[in-house]
Formats: structure tokens, C-alpha cells, sequence
């Protein structure tokens, strides 16, 4: 976009919330237009209501493109569902522990393998939260 259109990068959080579930801070990137316009060119893999922005422009992004830092979750689910939250939660930590500043061509054989377990949880957890969630 910065290249078409102009204006530059802005760095911070993505701060996201999953109503009944958690509160995610993503390091994440918008464009900022040259008339001082934050705007968002990420599609989102979850529903939620609302998406907030917080610039921090300490934050970096790896010379692969990568993300520098580990999104951040506040857990507000109770019983079954905080459970299923902070178990995805973490899985997703690990992950994006395994990929920091790296390529996923990079991985190791036993990171590979790691990695794929930790998305098959995620994806599990996801689901029974969306049916305990309606």
C-alpha cells in the first residue's frame, strides 16, 4: 500500500476482543495514510465485534517480515470456556514462539511436527468454544 498509495507504516497492537472469551493484543501493522488515516488491510480469522489500534512504534518487524513479539490474552471466559481460552491461548504462545523471527521453510523437522500439534489444538479449542459461546 505504502508503495501505491503513499503515507507510511505504523506499528503497535491489534487489540481484539472475543466477547465472553479474551482480549488479544497482536503485534500488527496499518498503513498510515498521508492524511493521518490509520487504516487496516488485514482480513481477520475471527468474527469479532470490534478492533482496536494502539501504535507503539518501538515495536519492529523482522527482517523476514515476521512479527518481533508474542501476542498478549486477557482471559474474561469462566469454566469450561476460560479453560478452552487459556488452552489455545497458550498453544498459540508456543507456535508463535517456535516462529519468532523465523521462515517457516526454516523449521526444523521436530518444529514442523510441533507447530502443526499446536495449530490442531487451536483449531480445536476454537471450535468448542464457538459452540459453547452462541
Amino acid at each position: 500500500m505504502v508503495q501505491g498509495q503513499g503515507g507510511a507504516i505504523a506499528m503497535g497492537w491489534a487489540i481484539r476482543i472475543w466477547p465472553k472469551v479474551f482480549i488479544e493484543a497482536e503485534q500488527h501493522a496499518v498503513w498510515l495514510r498521508e492524511d493521518g488515516a490509520l487504516i487496516d488491510i488485514t482480513p481477520h480469522p475471527r468474527e469479532e465485534t470490534e478492533t482496536y489500534f494502539a501504535t507503539d512504534m518501538s515495536l519492529e518487524i523482522s527482517k523476514a517480515g515476521y512479527a518481533t513479539r508474542i501476542n498478549q490474552y486477557q482471559i474474561v471466559g469462566i469454566g469450561k470456556i476460560g479453560q478452552l481460552a487459556m488452552n489455545m491461548t497458550r498453544a498459540a504462545q508456543k507456535r508463535q514462539q517456535l516462529l519468532l523471527n523465523k521462515n517457516v521453510a526454516n523449521l526444523s523437522e521436530s518444529e514442523a511436527i510441533e507447530t502443526q500439534r499446536l495449530i490442531e489444538i487451536m483449531l480445536k479449542d476454537d471450535a468448542s468454544i464457538k459452540r459453547l459461546v452462541k
